[in-house]
């Protein structure tokens, strides 16, 4: 996990809202229903993320690329990967 105020292109994935995420160097997971401050789960690389939930991202035939997301990583799931690849949470 590269930490958040390095330089390199980021977006975000919020839990309950379908998007097309842009290919960038870190993604940072949001949960809105969650108290104000608490609401930004962390920044993890893409890569990362692509190699565990890469069911979650699909690719789409966009240029430049998307990813197509509906879902959103179960708190199971984001305990994983911070586990693994400790997240910079703000």
């Amino acid at each position: 996990m590269r930490e958040a105020a390095g330089a390199g292109s980021r977006c975000v994935w919020t839990a309950g809202a379908g998007s097309l995420l842009p290919e960038t160097d870190l993604i940072g997971l949001v949960d809105v229903s969650r108290p104000e401050g608490q609401q930004l789960l962390g920044w993890f690389e893409r890569a990362t993320l692509r190699e565990r939930w890469g069911k979650l991202l699909e690719p789409t035939d966009f240029y430049p690329i998307r990813y197509q997301v509906e879902s959103f990583p179960s708190e199971a799931e984001i305990e994983a990967i911070r586990a693994a690849a400790p997240a910079e949470r703000a």
